[in-house]
């Protein structure tokens, strides 16, 4: 079975919307890039579902990754989107957000498909987007741009 997700990546001048992941969903406790099922967003476009679900206004949205990834049995489609911060203060219940520049991106606990967003983001700010393979030996996978 294949899900769709998305993870947005927004930028506030030289700094990144991180999300802490809360107890009781996957990677508690981890930060994360602003992750949700692709089909919430599907009623009211990214920027809309950003501004209700997050508080956040956004602009200029651009995927600029696709991962396939496995967790369990289940197969994942992740969509990296970027996008430029407006206004409005990162909010949703009891999450706490935080804003990281690029370097703190690397020093960040993220979980592995999070690690890979923030690689792709710190190679295309350098030049062409391309991903290594992971730890494990898989073989190196080639990150596309799309709009």
């Amino acid at each position: 079975m294949l899900f769709r997700s998305v993870a947005v990546v927004v930028q506030r001048g030289t700094e990144y919307l991180l999300m802490q992941r809360l107890p009781g969903e996957r990677w508690a406790g981890l930060w994360d890039f602003l992750r949700f099922d692709e089909r919430d967003a599907a009623d009211e476009g990214l920027p809309g579902y950003l501004r209700r679900r997050f508080g956040v206004e956004t602009a200029g949205h651009a995927q600029f990754l696709q991962l396939t990834h496995g967790v369990t049995r289940y197969r994942i489609a992740l969509r990296g989107v970027h996008c430029e911060w407006r206004h409005g203060t990162p909010q949703e219940e009891e999450r706490p957000f935080q804003w990281v520049s690029l370097a703190g991106l690397a020093e960040t606990p993220l979980p592995v498909t999070g690690r890979k967003l923030a690689d792709a983001l710190a190679k295309t700010l350098a030049g062409p987007l391309q991903l290594r393979g992971d730890s494990r030996g898989k073989k190196s996978r080639k990150a596309t741009r799309g709009r």
